[in-house]
């Protein structure tokens, strides 16, 4: 990821400048490429840049447009370059030339802030409109891209990370207890929240406006409840349209300056995206290196008797099936795994969830860097989607007291092997 940051003196005091510089030098570690400041007196922008999109190398943030009106800063990976260059009538030849944020900020002065519901893809930016001198910050519905923000007395402060943001002076470091509450209680959602008292979350989806008046406006922009039920005739048109949504989505992400890698387990969600890239990346001439976490060879072969524990034999017959894919293998007993999370705690300010598969991921990703692939595809949250069982609707409907909702699907369940977790789910739920 890149890093964005930016600071607004709104009682006039001097000093955003320096306060942007300040977080600049700990942007660098996010963003090494490229890091500059545009200063515009009680306001100033910052962007360190990490270039991974062949579009990268035409990324000069901090952008100005509208005749030097707007300033907008990025941390951006859009999908539907395609589509926006169509709306805003660009030629091919002017896109190819347009960076991402390029891209947004052509968005941004055609439509303003309705340009946000247009963006497909991993975002958040900034945009300074000093029509209104307003600040807009916002981030995407993916929790690709993080984005936080402190509220003091007269001023306002964002950037991607806590850490950067722990660099101004006048921002303390307690930390806030709700939070790691909620952390203890595996509850990854923050609402809002950050580790630290003094700092907030932009949280996933949703946007905050600050207005020069003092007054911050926080609300959510994606709303999927709006987008009308999908209905087809056949449930073959369902496989066929799920097929084409996935070709179409691994495709767009198939973007990247030194080629592509994917995390590949023994699981459905990134079994399908192996699928959906390798006949995609054969057409073009390019492999795709496929990385798996397999249990070492000395491993007594009795701790091995449920075969998800050794994911290997079934990502292998993922790979075999695309003569250009080169499966690898790591082992995640050669990780140092009290090294990677104290480096990633550090890294993402907050402590680690899950260490061990945090510990293989990390060992993957150092793999594909040696291979020189500069983008890793995962099947991060695929339990949402492609192997959704439905047992997280469970809970809602013992909410809603559905008791016969309930008992006919927790039966379903139970039928296709998920009786244990099911039942759990909902005991937990009555419980709480």
């Amino acid at each position: 990821m890149s890093a964005i940051y930016g600071a607004w003196h709104i009682d006039g005091r001097p000093g955003a400048r320096a306060g942007c510089e300040r977080m600049q030098q700990v942007a660098r570690a996010f963003g090494p490429d490229q890091a500059r400041t545009w200063d515009g007196g009680e306001v100033a922008l910052g962007a360190a840049l990490l270039r991974l999109l062949p579009e990268d190398r035409f990324d000069r943030q901090p952008l100005l447009g509208a005749g030097g009106i707007v300033t907008l800063v990025a941390d951006i990976r859009l999908d539907n370059r395609g589509e926006l260059g169509a709306a805003l009538a660009l030629s091919p030849p002017d896109m190819a030339r347009r960076s991402d944020a390029d891209v947004l900020l052509a968005a941004y002065e055609r439509w303003g802030e309705a340009a946000i519901d247009r963006l497909v893809g991993d975002f958040a930016f900034a945009v300074w409109d000093a029509r209104d001198r307003s600040l807009l910050i916002a981030r995407d519905h993916g929790d690709a891209r993080p984005l936080h923000y402190h509220r003091g007395k007269g001023w306002f402060a964002f950037a991607s990370m806590p850490s950067l943001l722990l660099s101004l002076p006048a921002i303390g470091r307690g930390l806030d207890t709700v939070r790691l509450a909620r952390w203890q209680l595996l509850q990854s959602d923050g609402g809002g929240r950050s580790f630290y008292e003094q700092i907030s979350s932009v949280e996933p989806g949703h946007l905050v406006r600050v207005h020069a008046d003092g007054r911050v406006d926080v609300r959510r922009h994606w709303r999927p409840e709006a987008i009308s039920p999908l209905r087809l005739s056949r449930p073959e048109d369902y496989v066929e349209g799920l097929r084409s949504v996935l070709d179409q989505a691994v495709e767009a992400r198939l973007r990247s300056v030194r080629g592509n890698a994917l995390l590949l387990s023994g699981g459905l969600d990134s079994a399908a995206v192996a699928t959906s890239a390798a006949p995609i990346l054969a057409a073009r001439g390019e492999r795709l290196t496929a990385i798996t976490n397999v249990p070492r060879s000395d491993v007594p072969r009795q701790y091995m008797a449920d075969a998800r524990l050794d994911e290997g034999p079934f990502a292998a017959l993922v790979a075999a099936r695309h003569p250009n894919i080169d499966h690898e293998f790591v082992h995640l007993a050669d990780a140092d795994l009290l090294a990677e999370v104290e480096r990633l705690t550090g890294y993402a300010d907050q402590p680690v969830m899950n260490p061990l598969n945090t510990a293989w991921l990390c060992l993957g990703y150092a793999l594909a860097a040696r291979r020189g692939n500069s983008t890793v595809l995962v099947g991060t949250k695929g339990n949402f989607g492609i192997s959704y069982t439905g047992q997280h609707a469970l809970s809602e409907m013992a909410e809603r007291a559905r008791w016969g909702k309930l008992l006919a699907e927790t039966g379903r369940l139970r039928r296709n092997g998920y009786a244990e977790r099911a039942e759990y789910r909902i005991v937990s739920h009555l419980v709480v």
